[in-house]
């Protein structure tokens, strides 16, 4: 049976590309990171719940505190988040100088690349990330073209030739919760707001950008059931 690595934060992106690599008959594990990142425990009881759910066959969770060492990001306390009564227009068009202050320098780089290394030891073809470009926050590690150059090059770099699979990169989150419904993906497992651990808040960029897709694809979030 064909393996992969399902790098799962516990939002609804990355549970869904951990739903597709189920649907395309992989055998997956799931990897986290815990980076001091400000919902670190909810984003892991997401974790679990999810890998539980798609009966992952093995779990990787690493501390990863270098990236509180090295800040540059409101998300792990270096800096106030910015809350919004709705979407700020650019979102999507955010330039290479206009990078919001959520974003943790490198971050997808360094997860796949931890990703690889534990899948040489687990014998996986492939690592399914769940990035998305065109209806996002504009962070550089999200780009189409970063990983036009990475998965050739991780495939050199690695003794079995691991790949990166981007299955929702073109999606935009309406299209991710369509997808979402029709894998049966459940939706109350994922996490994602930035800085509530209880309820969402519902005025960070996440819970925003999340909300637009439901709103869009006229389906109740149900995380927001009794909202």
């Amino acid at each position: 049976m064909k393996r992969a690595v399902v790098v799962l934060s516990g939002g609804m992106d990355s549970a869904l590309a951990a739903a597709i690599a189920k649907e395309q008959g992989y055998e997956i594990f799931t990897l986290h990171l815990n980076y001091g990142q400000l919902t670190q425990k909810r984003e892991l009881k997401a974790f679990y719940d999810i890998s539980h759910h798609f009966n992952a066959a093995g779990r990787q969770v690493i501390d990863t505190g270098f990236f509180t060492q090295l800040g540059g990001s409101s998300l792990i306390g270096d800096g106030k988040i910015d809350m919004f009564d709705n979407l700020p227009d650019d979102i999507g068009e955010r330039g290479k100088n206009d990078i919001p202050k959520t974003y943790v320098p490198f971050r997808n780089g360094f997860i796949i690349s931890l990703a690889a290394a534990w899948g040489e030891l687990i014998d996986v073809q492939t690592i399914f990330i769940g990035v998305v470009e065109e209806d996002s926050s504009g962070y550089p590690d999200c780009r189409k073209e970063f990983y036009k150059y990475l998965s050739p090059a991780l495939a050199a770099g690695t003794a079995n030739g691991i790949t990166v699979s981007t299955p929702l990169l073109e999606m935009s989150k309406k299209q991710i919760v369509q997808q979402g419904e029709l894998l049966k993906l459940p939706f109350e497992l994922t996490w994602s707001c930035y800085t509530r651990e209880d309820i969402p808040c519902g005025t960070c960029e996440s819970c925003l950008l999340r909300a637009r897709g439901f709103n869009e694809a006229g389906i109740k979030d149900p995380l927001l059931e009794n909202k």
